[in-house]
């Protein structure tokens, strides 16, 4: 049974946003690279590498309640330490895939075990260092841990994919992948010297009644996460297919619009409402994902990327502060590994939509379908807050 922390930060602990960041470097390289490993080196179609890229979200939301109860009984910093390894022989995987002269078929088994192994892995990693994040502060300052948390996230995004995307066009997909395994190895070690932040003691309720109480937040977020899926998987696709060779910095983009908002903007969920500041973030993003869908040009859909990063930076905060008062003090770890689980389902059913999409209407339809989930998402946010 954890014990309650004697005090707590102003700010979330550095050592957890830091590992945080590092760790999920591992998630962000092989955003570009994957895609194009799958289509242009084995050979297979817009729909399969959707469904590869989705796989690891579907292994993502199966374990978010072992990684919340984890979190819960034993702190955030365990779940971390066991993500954190998990998502390195996730790397170690892919390693052996683009070392491997075989077969397609089982170059890709390879990477789908990959991608289930990294799908675990982040569970983990993400919900551990999220709540461990979360106790360092205090509740009474979650917005603000959870925009230092997504910070560090897409930073990592932001950095890893135009750094995933040019150690694959120099070195190859092995060098890309050694990258994969040692980021996850690094923030294990930050993690290993941080102190053990533990949320509140109490009685624990089990994961489908926690379910149960934020389902509504988790929908927003989930309609949020439709854009997102989109950008990320199929960004390079659609960058190659205009001739243009600079899909990495497409979540460069994104990743400046995002941490714009949450440095500047981070604690407004806490201020005004966490309703409020969704429904307004969701209108940003639509706006993003429709100039992405009607891009003349590149320099547009790189403009379409930077709002759709304006747009979604405050999203998640903002569900998240009001899915935290649904729940109990020691039910949070759950609460935010059940949260995340609806943007990993998002993810899960996005990937091969979108594929599906892009393969009959071509990949900027992709974007106009994370649009209207945008708009969804704002009349789910209308209708949950309170008269």
């Amino acid at each position: 049974m954890c014990e309650p922390a004697q005090d707590t930060l102003s700010r979330p602990a550095p050592g957890v946003i830091a590992a945080l960041f590092i760790g999920y470097l591992s998630v962000g390289m092989p955003l570009p690279v994957i895609p194009l490993f799958l289509h242009d080196h084995l050979g297979f179609d817009s729909l399969t590498v959707g469904l590869v890229i989705g796989v690891q979200f579907v292994a993502t939301v199966l374990t978010r309640g072992y990684a919340g109860r984890i979190t819960d009984e034993q702190g955030g910093k365990r779940s971390a330490l066991i993500g954190s390894a998990v998502l390195g022989i996730a790397g170690l995987l892919y390693l052996i895939a683009a070392l491997l002269d075989s077969s397609p078929v089982v170059s890709i088994a390879i990477v789908v075990t990959g991608r289930l192994a990294a799908g675990f892995g982040e569970s983990q990693f993400v919900t551990g260092c999220v709540s461990w994040s979360i106790a360092s502060v205090g509740p009474e300052r979650s917005s603000i841990s959870m925009s230092w948390t997504g910070i560090a996230m897409f930073a990592a995004l932001a950095i890893g994919a135009p750094v995933g995307m040019a150690l694959y066009q120099v070195y190859g997909l092995e060098v890309a992948m050694i990258a994969c395994v040692a980021a996850p190895l690094v923030a294990a070690a930050i993690t290993f010297r941080e102190r053990p932040w533990f949320s509140p003691g109490g009685v624990r309720e089990p994961f489908y009644r926690v379910i149960g109480q934020i389902w509504r937040e988790g929908l927003g977020l989930m309609l949020q996460g439709v854009g997102l899926a989109g950008l990320t998987a199929f960004a390079s696709l659609y960058f190659a297919a205009e001739r243009s060779a600079n899909a990495g910095w497409v979540m460069t983009a994104f990743g400046v619009g995002f941490i714009f908002v949450r440095l500047t903007f981070g604690s407004l969920p806490d201020r005004i409402g966490g309703y409020r500041v969704a429904i307004w973030s969701l209108a940003v993003e639509a706006a993003g994902q429709a100039m992405l869908w009607l891009a003349p040009n590149p320099y547009v859909a790189f403009f379409g990327a930077f709002v759709t990063g304006l747009g979604c930076a405050l999203v998640f905060p903002g569900f998240g502060v009001e899915a935290l008062e649904r729940v109990s003090p020691p039910n949070r770890g759950s609460a935010m590994g059940a949260f995340v689980a609806f943007l990993d389902i998002a993810y899960a059913i996005s990937g091969p939509l979108a594929g599906l999409v892009a393969a009959h209407f071509g990949y900027g339809s992709v974007y106009l379908l994370g649009a209207i989930a945008a708009v969804l998402g704002i009349l789910v946010a209308r209708s949950s807050r309170p008269a």
